[in-house]
């Protein structure tokens, strides 16, 4: 404690000391603050609707999951999300209907990528056009180990 008369300059640095303590603190709090806001404004949650039916939560978590991929892989803006997600939907609605090894699955994925490439941009296209080769390939491969050519 600081006796009267004593050295008033301790007390003045300890104030300063617990006054930049507390400007350091709030100025983080409002820095981290602002960008969480401006994170979860620009990163819309994917949200997916099925029809109440069996297996539609299966539906709605795969649906959702290739949504992610696709949205990491071709880095989807929130705005083409949006516009992608009903044909998500349809397809992932699609996709469920066919059986697992079916050609016809890869013909509702080209489908699929014909519908969304007026949306992407030339390297999202790109990207996109790897994915729909890689898909071809696997398929190529399961009617070669299943025999459906």
């Amino acid at each position: 404690m600081i006796q009267p008369g004593g050295d008033s300059n301790h007390m003045t640095t300890l104030f300063r000391i617990v006054l930049w303590t507390l400007l350091i603190f709030g100025a983080g709090f409002w820095i981290g603050r602002s960008t969480v806001i401006r994170e979860v404004k620009a990163e819309p949650e994917i949200t997916v609707e099925a029809p109440d039916e069996p297996g539609r939560r299966e539906l709605i978590r795969t649906t959702r999951r290739v949504m992610e991929n696709y949205k990491d892989t071709l880095k989807l803006s929130g705005e083409q999300i949006e516009k992608l997600k009903p044909l998500f939907v349809r397809t992932g609605q699609e996709m469920a209907a066919i059986p697992k090894h079916s050609p016809l699955r890869l013909g509702a994925l080209e489908r699929f990528h014909r519908e969304i490439d007026p949306i992407l941009n030339e390297e999202q296209r790109k990207l996109s056009t790897e994915i729909l080769k890689s898909a071809s390939a696997s398929q190529n491969q399961t009617d070669q180990q299943t025999g459906n050519q």
